[in-house]
């Protein structure tokens, strides 16, 4: 009886046991919480913010740029750390990569996109170079430069770049300099940047019409005039006065052309369209010398021979310089002679010459 009981008492443990496992085997699993995998900063806006940051100078306006590509990064202690980070850094991906490891956290959608600063117009600065070296004037070359690069304001920095640029070895290096300074400065825009045209020389044919006129004439008074005509910036007297003695001693008309154009182009403000054309004068005529020598040799008469004189060279209003003159041609050995003796005596008139405007 009693085995029988403990039997049965087994028999309904088992069951029971096996009723319980069923029971939890039938609740409802509960679903598990999905997690979305946290995304990176973006590595394209990554990229611009560490070019931005890299190409500019300015650690105020650096950490800015930070600040409003990582609305995160409210920190301006953390901003300049990683501001110097980035700047050392070896190459730009590894810049981006220390901007993406520090905006970890950041929202992507909320992140603003900064446009990477581009360079300053390669163009624009080899403009620039050809306009400050072909320029003498200081001041002038400054303007151009604060024209060109509105950015740069500071007067020490434009008077440095200046020497830079006319001391570079040719106009690409010196292009190279005005990019770089250009870039160094905030907030330079090519979009705002005013177009300066390269400045033009001196004319060459102006200049050898000018070197003629001077070298065919004696008188300093009348060549300086001629000067002041042709270069109208050309004001120091003392300045006047050296030139017309260096195209004089030139060794040729070319030399002292060039002479004029190099002087042309050290003035500021010398403009070609403003340059009043002086044509080059005209040594006396040879034909009209040889004519007078044949009519006064053939005239025996000394006063009619000495109007004939004063006919043929109207600045010649001596007539004792007449009668001289006239002595002289009659005792030539020939006509060809006594006509050089004419056209001798008539270059003096050019003392009394008006410039051609």
């Amino acid at each position: 009886m009693r085995n029988g009981i403990a039997l049965t008492a087994a028999i309904a443990l088992v069951l029971g046991l096996g009723f319980t496992a069923f029971a939890e085997n039938e609740k409802p699993a509960k679903a598990p919480v999905k997690v979305t995998a946290k995304k990176s900063f973006c590595s394209k806006a990554a990229a611009k913010l560490a070019v931005s940051v890299r190409s500019n100078k300015c650690d105020k306006t650096a950490a800015k740029l930070l600040v409003t590509g990582i609305p995160s990064l409210k920190c301006n202690k953390a901003a300049a750390t990683l501001v110097a980070s980035v700047r050392a850094a070896g190459c730009e991906k590894s810049a981006a990569a220390l901007i993406v490891k520090a905006a970890s956290g950041c929202d992507k959608s909320k992140t603003v996109q900064v446009a990477a600063k581009k360079s300053f117009c390669s163009k624009a600065a080899a403009k620039l170079a050809v306009s400050i070296r072909s320029n003498k004037c200081d001041k002038t070359a400054a303007k151009l430069l604060a024209t060109g690069i509105p950015a740069l304001k500071c007067d020490k920095a434009t008077s440095s770049l200046i020497a830079s640029v006319r001391a570079a070895g040719c106009e690409k290096s010196a292009a190279a300099l005005i990019v770089k300074a250009a870039d160094a400065c905030s907030g330079c825009d090519k979009s705002k940047t005013v177009k300066v045209a390269a400045k033009k020389s001196f004319c060459s044919q102006a200049a050898a019409k000018l070197a003629v006129s001077i070298r065919s004439n004696k008188c300093d008074k009348t060549a300086a005039k001629l000067l002041a005509t042709g270069i109208p910036a050309l004001k120091c007297d003392k300045a006047t006065s050296s030139l017309i003695a260096s195209v004089r001693a030139a060794g040729c008309e070319k030399s002292a052309a060039a002479l004029i154009v190099k002087a042309a182009d050290a003035c500021a403000g010398c403009d070609k369209s403003k340059t009043v054309k002086v044509s080059a004068k005209k040594s006396f005529c040879s034909q009209a010398a040889a004519k007078l020598a044949v009519s006064v040799r053939s005239n025996k008469c000394d006063k009619t021979a000495a109007k004939l004189l004063i006919t043929g060279i109207p600045s010649l209003k001596c007539e004792k310089a007449a009668a001289t003159l006239v002595k002289a041609v009659r005792g030539a050995g020939c006509e060809k002679s006594a006509a050089a003796l004419i056209v001798k005596a008539a270059k003096p008139a050019a003392k009394e010459a008006k410039p051609a405007s």
